[in-house]
């Protein structure tokens, strides 16, 4: 795939539903695809997701993790 994409999105299988990712999957993965991660990233969690896998992820997607309301 990689000709023909920039990036791949790591997320959740239900959207607002479920933990994060595994971190140590998703830096092993990081390491041979270029990788922007979205599904459960919010202001609680944050900080520790990012000391895990800012090395390797290339972006995040909290855009539903910060809403006060839906939408």
């Amino acid at each position: 795939y990689l000709p023909h994409i920039k990036y791949f999105l790591f997320d959740r299988l239900t959207q607002g539903e479920g933990d994060i990712l595994p971190l140590s999957l998703v830096n092993s993965l990081a390491g041979q695809f270029p990788i922007l991660l979205a599904g459960g990233l919010n202001p609680q969690n944050i900080h520790e997701i990012l000391h895990f896998t800012q090395s390797s992820v290339l972006g995040y997607d909290i855009s539903s993790g910060v809403e006060k309301t839906v939408g």
